[in-house]
């Protein structure tokens, strides 16, 4: 199987072109290398199009498509990763005549995290998509190898990045939320301090959020949680100390009947006790009215505030925001914190 580009002949290449200026696309997959030209006129028009599919395995193959031509040309060839393949189509796109009217490469890159829009590849640009490699394992890395490869073999051709990121951030807030109410939603974050609102009342689910809170860089949590139910406290109330203990402090509201009777001596200040007996912090703020405030005063600089529950809680989140927002406008709050 020859490891080298097909001459123009056998690949069916563009045999005449206008001259008009073009641009290459590229979109490099998981284990293949999409690509077309298009001239850049008012109605651009595609010259020419294929891929390279089965990169790493046995079978890689070039398909290339024509306007004029029904089916793809196919080429059969090797290539053990992304870099010998690009090299390869490179080889083969370099000897059509339409190459010498490219006047720039774009790329569809899937994770560019806060790009927003296309972006000239720069030194700097491409030196941050190798550190975003970890978010994105299965494709940054082929996309980089398939940039480097035409930045080596074409240094002066300038080369753009398409973020598919950029199409995700701007998608309304509806379009990003599961249909399950309240799960790790940010509220804000006013001076360091972050806000997230989730529905979790279970210790299972409180314990997920407490890790999701720890994960990626140290930070004091405070939890602030209004238990559902009397039954539910009562038979989980160990439970709930424990998970509880991981915060660096927890703030309970009275517990959230939800229909039920009182039942003595579950509390949440039974729950406080729980907690400290597995070596937590817990206070006790009954009044949601006052709770705001009272969060205010207690988070810092770096803190993440979890508000958690299933009851009337999840309208305080937006309310500390605001509490947050007062307390860093007011001088005297802030000298006093």
């Amino acid at each position: 199987m020859p490891n080298r580009p097909p001459t123009p002949a056998a690949a069916s290449p563009v045999r005449r072109h206008s001259g008009r200026p073009c641009v290459l696309t590229l979109n490099g997959g998981s284990s293949s290398i999409r690509f077309a030209v298009f001239e850049t006129d008012k109605n651009p028009r595609r010259v020419l199009a294929g891929k390279i599919d089965r990169i790493g395995v046995p079978g890689t193959n070039l398909s290339v498509t024509l306007p004029a031509e029904k089916r793809p040309v196919a080429h059969p060839f090797r290539a053990s990763d992304h870099r010998t393949a690009a090299g390869f189509l490179l080889d083969w796109l370099e000897q059509q005549p339409v190459f010498a009217s490219i006047e720039a490469a774009g790329h569809r890159v899937v994770h560019g995290m806060q790009h927003t829009k296309p972006e000239r590849i720069t030194a700097k640009l491409l030196a941050e998509l190798h550190r975003l490699t970890p978010y994105d394992p299965d494709h940054l890395p082929r996309e980089i190898e398939l940039i480097e490869t035409l930045r080596q073999r074409q240094p002066r051709l300038p080369q753009v990045a398409c973020f598919d990121t950029a199409f995700h951030r701007t998608m309304p807030r509806v379009a990003k939320l599961l249909p399950i109410p309240r799960r790790y939603q940010a509220k804000g974050v006013v001076n360091g301090v972050t806000v997230v609102d989730d529905y979790g009342h279970h210790p299972t689910e409180i314990a997920a959020v407490l890790a999701a809170a720890r994960a990626g860089a140290p930070r004091r949590v405070v939890a602030v949680f209004q238990p559902h139910r009397y039954t539910r406290t009562r038979d989980l109330l160990d439970d709930f100390g424990r998970v509880l203990a991981g915060a660096d402090v927890t703030l309970l509201t009275d517990i959230y009947a939800a229909g039920e009777a009182p039942i003595a001596g579950i509390t949440s200040a039974a729950i406080a006790g729980a907690i400290r007996a597995h070596g937590g912090t817990a206070e006790l703020e009954p009044s949601l009215h006052a709770l705001p405030a009272r969060v205010a005063a207690i988070a810092a600089d770096g803190d993440i505030v979890l508000t958690l529950g299933a009851g009337s809680i999840g309208s305080v989140g937006d309310r500390i925001v605001a509490a947050l927002t007062a307390r860093a406008s007011d001088p005297a709050q802030a000298v006093n914190r």
